[in-house]
C-alpha cells in the first residue's frame, strides 16, 4: 500500500524545513547530533508537547533561570536554522527527560469528542449571526482549529479509538459524520485541510483489520449499510425488469442511502484544485492514500460504491490528462486502475459512458498517446504509464461498447504506432491489441485494414533480444498467440486469406514458428507437471494418510501458471492451418509435428480439453458460445481430414 505521508504533513514543517536549508550556518551542526535534531522535528507535535510540559516544570522550579531559559518552540526554531552550542544540548537534554506520554483513556478521547462537537456548533453559530463580519466569529474558528488538532494529537495514530468516533453523541451523529459534515461544507478551507489530516493520521487499513472489533468501524468507513440497499435495489429491478438488456447498468434507487465517508472524500477533491500550491497538492495526495486504504479493506464494496455513486472517473480523467507530471498524477492512475478492476461490469460501462458524457475511452487514449514517441522519464512515470494502460485492458475486456469507441478514437492505430516505434510502451500496446481484438469481429477486421498484419508477425517471428523483452517474452508471445487466433476466429473472405497466406509465406516459416511455440510451452507444462506429481509422491511419502488426486478444474488451473493457454492457443491456430483446405500447408503441419513426435491427434485432445473447460450456461456471451462450437468443430474436422486422407491412400 502507498503512503500518504507528506513532506507538509505537520503544519510549519515546510518552514521550518526551508530555513534549515538556507541557513548558513547549518552545517556547523555536527552531523549525528543534526540527524538526532532532525528527529526531533520530525516527531512534533506529539513529542514536542512533552518537551514544553518539561520545560515549563523546569521553569516553575527555577524561576532565577526564567530569563534565560530557552522556550521548547525556541530550541526548535534555533535548531532549525542551524544554532550550535549550549542551546541545541539544552533541547536535546529535554527531549530525554520528557516522560513517556500516557495512552489516551476511552473517556478522555470522549472528552476531546465532545469538545470538537461544542466548537462545530458555536462556529457554526457565530458563522450564521455575523455572516457580514468575519472578525465576529474568528475566536470561534481558532476555537475549532484547536479543537480538531486536540483530537489528532490526542489520538495521534490510535486506530483503535475511532471507534469512539463512530458513537453517536447526544445531538445523534457521530463525530465522523461531521467531521464528514466539515470537509464539505466549512467555507474555511483550512479546517477542511486539519479534519483530512486527522483522518489520514487515523485510517490504516493494516491496523484496522488486524481486530475483529474494529468490524462495525470497517463497515461504516466502506459503506456497507449502501452496498447491502444497492445490492437488494439491482435485485428488485433485475426481477422486475427480465426483458433488460444484461449489459445495462442497473439505476441506482432513490431510496438507497449514499455511503458518507466515501462520497465525503471523493468530492472534496474538487475542494483543492490549485495543486501547484504544495498544501493542496498534499491534501489531495491525502484524501486519495484514504480511499486506498478502504479499497484495501473493502475492495468490491468500495470500488462499486465508488463507481455508482461519486465523480471519481471523471476526477481522475481530469487530473491525469492535465499536462506534465507529478506524485498525485501518478496516484491517480493508481487509484484508477484499482477502482477498474475491482466495480466489475459497473466500472466498465460507467467509464464508457458516465465519463465525459462518453468520451472517458477517448480521453484516457489521449493520455496515453503522450507515449507513442517518447518513454518516460523515470520508474514512477513508467508506473504510470502502466497504470494507464491497465485501465485501459479493463475496460476493453469482453466489453464491445468499449471496443468499438477504442477503434473509433484510432485507437488501434496509436497501438499499432507504439509497437512499430519499438517504444517502451511496446509490451504493453500488444497487452492492449489483445484485449481490444477479442470477441470483437470488427477490430479484428480493422487490425487488417489498417496494415497490422505485418507489425504483428514481426514480432512474432522476432527473439526477445534485451533483458526487458526476455522477462516479459511470456506474456508477449501470449498476446500474440491470442491476437493471431482472435483473427482466425473473426476473419472471412479475403482478410481471412491475407491472414492464411501469412503462414504460407517465406517457405512457411511462421507456421514452423508456431509449431516452435506449442513444443516450448508443451515442454515447460510437461516439466512442471513432472515436478507437481513428484512433490506429490513425496509429501505423501511422509503422511500415513497419503494424497487424492487432483480434480480436472484444480488440474486445469495449476497448468494455466506454466504455459497451458500458450499451447491451447499455438494448438488452435495449427488446427486452423491443417483444416484450411490447402494440401501443402497440411502435409507442413504435419510434417512438422512429427518431427516433435506428434500428430493432428495432439492438436484434437488439446482442443477438445479447452473446449470442455470453457464456461456454459445461459448467461455466457454470445461470443463465448460462437468460439466454442468453432472450436469444437476445428477438433472434429482434424479427425474428418485424417479419415479422408487414408480412405485416399487405400483408393
Amino acid at each position: 500500500m502507498r503512503s500518504a505521508a507528506t513532506p507538509h504533513q505537520q503544519h510549519g514543517r515546510g518552514a521550518a524545513s526551508s530555513s534549515a536549508a538556507a541557513s548558513p550556518s547549518a552545517s556547523a551542526v555536527p552531523s549525528a547530533k543534526r540527524a538526532r535534531i532532525e528527529s526531533v522535528l520530525e516527531s512534533a507535535p506529539n513529542e514536542m508537547r512533552g518537551v514544553q510540559t518539561v520545560a515549563s516544570d523546569a521553569t516553575s522550579k527555577k524561576p532565577d533561570d526564567a530569563t534565560t531559559r530557552m522556550s521548547a518552540a525556541d530550541l526548535a526554531s534555533a535548531a532549525a536554522n542551524g544554532a550550535t552550542g549550549d542551546d541545541l544540548d539544552e533541547l536535546l537534554a529535554l527531549v530525554d527527560s520528557a516522560p513517556d506520554s500516557t495512552p489516551l483513556t476511552v473517556a478522555e478521547a470522549r472528552s476531546l469528542l465532545t469538545r470538537l462537537s461544542r466548537s462545530i456548533e458555536r462556529n457554526m453559530d457565530a458563522r450564521f449571526k455575523h455572516a457580514s463580519d468575519p472578525t465576529k466569529f474568528l475566536d470561534s474558528e481558532l476555537a475549532l482549529d484547536e479543537a480538531i488538532q486536540a483530537v489528532r494529537q490526542g489520538f495521534g495514530e490510535r486506530t483503535d479509538l475511532m471507534t469512539i468516533m463512530d458513537e453517536k453523541q447526544a445531538d445523534g451523529e457521530t463525530a465522523i459524520q461531521k467531521i464528514c459534515n466539515l470537509i464539505v461544507n466549512h467555507e474555511n478551507i483550512d479546517i477542511a485541510i486539519d479534519c483530512i489530516r486527522l483522518l489520514s493520521d487515523l485510517i490504516d487499513a493494516e491496523v484496522l483489520l488486524e481486530s475483529a472489533e474494529l468490524e462495525p468501524l470497517i463497515d461504516t468507513l466502506t459503506g456497507a449499510s449502501s452496498y447491502e440497499q444497492m445490492q437488494k435495489a439491482d435485485e428488485k429491478a433485475s426481477n422486475g425488469s427480465q426483458s433488460s438488456s444484461s449489459s445495462a447498468r442497473p439505476s441506482t434507487s432513490a431510496a438507497v442511502d449514499p455511503p458518507l465517508f466515501i462520497c465525503t472524500l471523493v468530492t472534496s477533491l474538487s475542494r483543492f484544485p490549485d495543486e501547484h500550491l504544495s498544501e493542496q497538492s498534499e491534501v489531495v495526495g491525502l484524501i486519495l492514500g484514504i480511499l486506498e486504504n478502504l479499497t484495501d479493506m473493502q475492495p468490491q464494496r468500495v470500488c462499486t460504491l465508488i463507481i455508482r455513486f461519486t465523480k471519481f472517473l471523471q476526477w481522475a480523467m481530469d487530473r491525469i490528462k492535465a499536462p506534465g507530471f507529478d506524485q498525485n498524477k501518478l496516484y491517480a492512475s493508481e487509484l484508477l486502475s484499482i477502482v477498474l478492476s475491482n466495480s466489475g461490469r459497473a466500472g466498465q460501462d460507467s467509464f464508457g459512458s458516465d465519463v465525459s458524457a462518453g468520451v472517458g475511452v477517448r480521453q484516457l487514449i489521449r493520455a496515453m498517446a503522450i507515449y507513442r514517441k517518447n518513454d518516460p522519464a523515470n520508474s514512477e512515470e513508467t508506473e504510470h504509464m502502466e497504470n494507464l494502460f491497465d485501465a485501459l485492458c479493463l475496460i476493453l475486456h469482453q466489453h464491445e461498447s468499449n471496443q468499438k469507441k477504442f477503434a473509433e478514437h484510432d485507437g488501434m492505430q496509436l497501438m499499432i504506432t507504439m509497437i512499430r516505434r519499438n517504444t517502451y510502451a511496446r509490451t504493453a500496446a500488444f497487452k492492449a491489441l489483445d484485449y481490444a481484438v477479442t470477441n470483437s469481429p470488427s477490430n479484428c477486421a480493422l487490425l487488417i485494414d489498417i496494415g497490422g498484419l505485418k507489425t504483428v508477425f514481426a514480432a512474432y517471428m522476432s527473439a526477445a533480444t534485451s533483458k526487458r523483452d526476455k522477462s516479459l517474452a511470456t506474456s508477449t508471445e501470449q498476446h500474440l498467440l491470442n491476437i493471431i487466433t482472435q483473427l482466425f476466429l473473426h476473419s472471412a473472405d479475403i482478410r481471412y486469406l491475407r491472414l492464411l497466406n501469412k503462414f504460407k509465406e517465406q517457405e512457411m516459416l511462421k507456421t514452423e514458428r508456431t509449431v516452435e511455440l506449442l513444443v516450448k510451452y508443451q515442454t515447460r507444462l510437461d516439466e512442471a507437471e513432472t515436478k507437481h506429481k513428484a512433490d506429490r509422491e513425496s509429501a505423501a511419502s511422509s503422511s500415513s494418510m497419503g494424497h487424492e488426486s487432483d480434480d480436472a478444474i484444480e488440474s486445469y488451473l495449476r497448468q494455466s501458471d506454466h504455459g497451458l493457454q500458450h499451447v491451447e492457443l499455438a494448438a488452435t491456430i495449427l488446427a486452423f492451418l491443417a483444416t484450411a483446405g490447402d494440401k501443402e500447408l497440411r502435409a507442413r503441419v504435419e510434417q512438422l509435428l512429427n518431427q516433435q513426435d506428434l500428430s493432428p491427434l495432439d492438436l484434437q485432445r488439446i482442443l477438445l480439453r479447452h473446449v470442455a473447460m470453457m464456461a456454459d450456461g445461459d448467461d455466457v456471451p454470445a461470443e463465448i458460445v460462437k468460439t466454442k462450437s468453432i472450436l469444437k468443430a476445428l477438433a472434429d474436422m482434424l479427425t474428418d481430414e485424417d479419415d479422408k486422407r487414408v480412405k485416399e491412400t487405400k483408393q
